[in-house]
């Protein structure tokens, strides 16, 4: 019974973090990226994010963290993954609804 509540309770703070994550559109990680992205007009936002993720890995690395194959694979996928979806699914949402 124990463990039941403490999943059911982990299961809603890990739902709240990302509803709370999401009506902040992302934070200081996030905004490193697009901030790379329009002071180096040649860099696309999937390459400066693969920086990014690389550059964390490799700090987690330093200290100690217990780095994972979904890790690594991560740093390396999710920017080309959020480029793709930006271009074909969200700016024609965007499109469609704001006329532009």
């Amino acid at each position: 019974m124990r463990n039941k509540e403490k999943f059911i309770t982990m299961l809603l703070m890990g739902l709240f973090g990302v509803i709370i994550d999401g009506i902040a559109v992302g934070g200081a990680y996030d905004a490193i990226q697009l901030i790379m992205t329009n002071k180096i007009k040649s860099l696309q936002y999937k390459y400066s994010r693969i920086i990014c993720d690389v550059i964390s890995v490799i700090m987690g690395y330093i200290g100690r963290a217990v780095l994972g194959v979904g890790t690594v694979i991560n740093a390396f996928l999710m920017g080309p993954i959020v480029s793709f979806f930006d271009k074909h699914l969200t700016s024609k949402f965007y499109d469609r609804n704001h006329g532009k």
